[in-house]
């Protein structure tokens, strides 16, 4: 909402308004699948481009800033943005929260992934309290792609989480260098009845056969 403020002293007595304000009510709980962000809608830069339902939290230095909407994106104009450079440290990014109609354990999150050292991995999670890094359940780790800044799609499935929170969250995680993660086109869905294999593997070849 934007609004301006006028004060009535009566008699007819009335200043002049004031400078617009912008406030906003609370964000729903999402309630429709698939839930989408391309992060294209927020700007991109330090401190203001970040989805205005989504909670942040870092305990890297400049924390109010990171994560954010950077100009770095696999579609469109930005995609989300983690990174931390001391070690200890971390930035968690925050969906706004399922309905409780929706159990996380139903769910896969699909999105493109982006890192650019070899060490670089996010980890995704869930969490009961988007303020309280305390509560954060790790779920699986991502890590980027052989080749160094490439753009990989990757799915975590939430089946094996067995808590209480609606929240899904993006860790990145110093190691034991600079640690960067870039998420773009993220998609949460119902896990699918027929899920994609994942790490096959090839046993038992002869000229006329292989098992997989």
């Amino acid at each position: 909402y934007t609004f301006y403020v006028q004060s009535d002293c009566g008699g007819g007595d009335l200043s002049s308004f004031s400078s617009a304000y912008s406030a906003r009510t609370a964000c729903d709980a999402i309630t429709n699948l698939p839930f989408t962000e391309g992060f294209d809608n927020y700007g991109t830069g330090i401190a203001t481009a970040y989805p205005p339902c989504w909670t942040k939290y870092s305990t890297y230095t400049n924390s109010t800033a990171l994560p954010y909407c950077s100009s770095t994106h696999y579609a469109g104009t930005g995609s989300l943005y983690l990174y931390v450079a001391t070690s200890g440290t971390y930035n968690m990014a925050i969906p706004p929260p399922f309905a409780a109609s929706i159990p996380i354990n139903t769910l896969q999150a699909t999105f493109m992934h982006r890192g650019t050292n070899s060490t670089d991995r996010t980890i995704v999670g869930v969490m009961s309290n988007p303020a309280d890094p305390n509560t954060f359940i790790p779920v699986d780790t991502v890590y980027p792609a052989s080749t160094a800044s490439t753009w990989t799609e990757r799915e975590v499935v939430f089946s094996n989480y067995t808590g209480t929170g609606q929240y899904i969250a993006f860790m990145n995680h110093y190691t034991t260098t600079n640690c960067y993660t870039y998420v773009d086109n993220l998609s949460i869905d119902l896990i699918p009845t027929c899920p994609r294999p994942t790490n096959p593997t090839v046993t038992n070849v002869t000229t006329s056969s292989i098992t997989l």
